[in-house]
């Protein structure tokens, strides 16, 4: 999907030029977000779609369940009279409207009973191959899948809607039951994020690759923007956790089942510099101390790379850390991990207890398997929101996570460095989010501060914006 630099108009402070929009497909069902990659090269953009094969169909189940339920217990009725009512002898003529016996009458002549004319093929057959026989198979088939789609939507009603599970069903106070009518009483969510990655191309400007439906989870993005990736939690996949990435450029996606849902809590961390993927797991506390009486207990913890182009995972480190108690059950921290390069890459991963105020409680380091850790200090810094995007700078000795932090009564993205052997913690100063007032978006800059891009409806289309700063030379 190519640029379309066709919507001129008078450019925002700031900016020069005309908004470049990329077409990315049909709207979506939210407004969605952007992230740029490392490099500035290429930016992400985050929406829902109904992920259902056939919407309309789903929406309307209960309407059309409950039209089956009738239509077919009507056909019902009238397939069974005519079976009972309608005795006949195999090989003799009724006939087809009032079953009067034809045995004296020839093949065309009027129903000395009713009058009806015959067409001679009235001469009847074993009960099996009569219509009505079909009618009731085919009533019971309809009968049967009408109910199914009808109490998917109305039996399994939530208890927040109807007082009691019995108020839900149709022929009991209807009027009750919040969010009524019928196909209304009970509805999943079935918003699939989609990521699309768009990226600059020297021959073709900007340009839109495939989009992916990605996992409910964060989707996060390589330094050079080629690839996607997020893990997957959830009961329709049997809670088996699983890391699942996609490469924006040729289209093709990748999984992999990182264990089972006792072995853990896994989290994707980000990116390598060469586009490993970074996944922490920090265990789970079996038969440990009680947190009654106990203030807190050490829980182990694992980090480990993924090659998106092979599928190999390999762990590069392990550590531990701090469970606090919070009386009757055990808080575990928020952990941040990141990888260098390297033949013995170094590693490095804080954990954080968030809250008014986040807390650092434990800093883990080393270089391959080799482990150090650093004397854990009890480090108060202002919150911040969804720590990600984690690397290792200055050969592997500072952590630098990014995050969100509101400030002044503004959302800004964040980023800090932590000391992995002193713990000191340094923050730098957050970028201002600038709008496009010609859609009424907000944007975000690129890392290099050349330009901001957005998402936004247009024309019915779900596009992304992007805006060169004035002060940009491409």
């Amino acid at each position: 999907m190519r640029a379309d630099q066709s919507e001129a108009s008078a450019p925002a402070p700031g900016f020069s030029g005309p908004a470049t929009l990329i077409d990315l497909g049909p709207v979506g069902r939210g407004s969605g977000t952007v992230e740029w990659s490392r490099d500035g090269s290429s930016f992400m953009v985050v929406d829902a779609v109904d992920g259902r094969w056939w919407p309309w169909l789903d929406d309307h189940a209960g309407e059309l369940g409950a039209v089956a339920v009738i239509a077919s217990v009507l056909m019902l009725g009238w397939a069974c009279i005519r079976l009972l009512r309608t005795p006949r002898v195999v090989g003799r003529r009724y006939c087809r409207r009032c079953n009067h016996d034809l045995a004296d009458g020839a093949p065309g002549d009027p129903c000395p009973e009713c009058g009806c004319l015959q067409t001679g093929r009235e001469r009847a057959g074993p009960r099996w191959r009569r219509p009505a026989t079909l009618a009731v198979v085919v009533s019971v088939l309809v009968l049967s899948f009408g109910g199914v789609a009808l109490l998917a939507k109305v039996q399994w009603a939530p208890r927040a809607a109807a007082r009691q599970l019995g108020d839900a069903w149709p022929v009991a106070r209807l009027g009750e039951i919040e969010w009524w009518p019928l196909w209304r009483v009970w509805q999943r969510s079935f918003d699939v994020p989609r990521a699309t990655m768009v990226r600059w191309e020297a021959t073709h400007g900007w340009v839109a690759g495939p989009p992916w439906n990605a996992p409910e989870a964060r989707v996060q993005l390589s330094p050079d923007g080629r690839w996607m990736a997020a893990l997957r939690f959830d009961a329709e996949h049997g809670y088996i956790p699983t890391l699942e990435w996609f490469d924006s450029i040729t289209g093709t996606a990748g999984r992999l089942e990182l264990g089972t849902n006792a072995d853990g809590f896994f989290a994707v961390q980000g990116f390598t510099e060469d586009g490993a993927i970074v996944v922490s797991n920090q265990g789970l506390i079996f038969g440990g101390p009680d947190p009654a009486t106990t203030p807190e207990t050490q829980v182990p913890l694992t980090v480990s790379v993924v090659d998106p182009r092979t599928g190999d995972r390999s762990i590069i480190g392990s550590g531990s850390a701090t469970a606090l108690s919070s009386g009757g059950s055990w808080r575990l921290p928020f952990i941040i991990a990141a990888v260098g390069e390297g033949p013995l890459p170094p590693w490095g991963a804080i954990s954080i207890h968030q809250g008014r105020a986040d807390t650092i409680r434990d800093l883990n380091a080393g270089r391959g398997t080799l482990v150090t850790t650093g004397t854990p200090p009890i480090t108060t810094m202002p919150s911040i929101s969804n720590p990600t995007q984690a690397r290792l700078v200055d050969d592997g000795a500072t952590l630098e996570y990014e995050g969100l932090s509101w400030a002044a009564g503004t959302l800004r993205a964040i980023t800090r460095r932590v000391d992995l052997v002193g713990g000191v913690v340094l923050d730098a100063p957050g970028q201002p989010q600038p709008n496009d007032p010609q859609h009424g978006v907000a944007l975000v800059p690129s890392p290099d501060g050349r330009r901001a891009a957005g998402g936004a409806v247009v024309h019915g289309r779900w596009k992304a914006i992007v805006r060169e700063f004035a002060s940009s030379v491409r």
